[in-house]
This record gives C-alpha cells, sequence and structure tokens, in this order.
C-alpha cells in the first residue's frame, strides 16, 4: 500500500507543477517582498520567437498599467524576424527598446553594467516617476537572451541609486 501512496503523490506532483508552469504571471506574488521599491525581473527569452508578446500573454490585463517591459531587439537570436509592436499587444503597457542586449554581452563585466543603458532608463524612469510624470510602477520586466541573473542583481544591488530605489525579484523562464 505505501507504494500506491508514493505514486498517487507523484502524479500530484505532476499536475500541480504543470499548472504552476502554464499559470498568468501574479504581479502581486512578485512584488509582495519588495516593499518600496520597484520589483526588477529578468525574464529569460533564449530562442524564443516573440518573447514581449509571450510576457504579455502571461500577464493579466488589469496589470499592464503598472508595469515596464525593458526589451532588447531580440529578433537575430530568434526564428522569426517579426516581432509584433507592442502597442499592438496591449495599448496600456510601457516598453523600452534597449538597443542591445546588455545582460547578454557583458558577460559578468560588472563595471560595464553600471554604465549600462539599462541602469540610465532604470535611473530616468525613477526620476519621472517622482517627478509624476509617469503612473505608478509595481515591477520592470527586462528581457534578455542571457540564462545568467547575476549580472542584473549584482548591478541593482551595487549601484547605490538603483539599490535604493529598485530590488531584484526573480528570473522568469518562459520557455
Amino acid at each position: 500500500m505505501p507504494g500506491s501512496i508514493f505514486a498517487s503523490f507523484q502524479f500530484s506532483f505532476l499536475i500541480l507543477q504543470d499548472e504552476v508552469l502554464s499559470k498568468r504571471i501574479d504581479l502581486n506574488h512578485l512584488t509582495r517582498e519588495s516593499g518600496n521599491r520597484i520589483a526588477v525581473v529578468m525574464v529569460a527569452a533564449q530562442g524564443m520567437d516573440d518573447p514581449v508578446a509571450e510576457l504579455v500573454r502571461r500577464m493579466e490585463p488589469a496589470d499592464h498599467r503598472s508595469v515596464y517591459v525593458v526589451a532588447p531587439d531580440l529578433s537575430e537570436n530568434t526564428k522569426s524576424d517579426a516581432q509584433a509592436p507592442v502597442a499592438e499587444m496591449s495599448a496600456e503597457l510601457r516598453f523600452h527598446r534597449l538597443s542591445t542586449d546588455e545582460l547578454s554581452v557583458a558577460q559578468g563585466c560588472l563595471c560595464c553594467s553600471f554604465r549600462s543603458e539599462l541602469n540610465v532608463f532604470l535611473g530616468q524612469l525613477f526620476m519621472s516617476l517622482l517627478a509624476r510624470r509617469e503612473p505608478v510602477v509595481k515591477a520592470v520586466f527586462v528581457v534578455t537572451s542571457s540564462p545568467d541573473p547575476a549580472l542584473l542583481e549584482q548591478s541593482l544591488i551595487h549601484a547605490p541609486f538603483l539599490a535604493q530605489r529598485y530590488v531584484y525579484s526573480g528570473m522568469l523562464d518562459l520557455a
């Protein structure tokens, strides 16, 4: 009999795991530990045709107005050159396009990440929020083809201006 209980437990775990993977992104869960800082979530997008569209699909429409998606043009890393314009996906989603995928290009160089286009954008975003030129932002999703979140996490910790205003909240793998 103990064998059948174990088998039942394994089956339940597989169903639960499958449900977790297919669920929508819960913004409240991602931002729960951020306190007064803005949550930054790395979105791993290796080999995906359109990671921004997949991210938007997994978010609740009501959350679109309280997030920012920051992404480079990943078309050279994907199978298709056709990425849907963000405005077609959601009128309320805020989006910033980076000129390069800095997190995959830097390859662990922390000093380069301090001067990165992403860090400059995060600083400007906070100043816009402070001046109330932007609506409230709960989270920033950073889309990258890099599988390693260490560079983003370390640059948020070690850049004093960003460390006081943003907190790394984890990595989301859309694959």
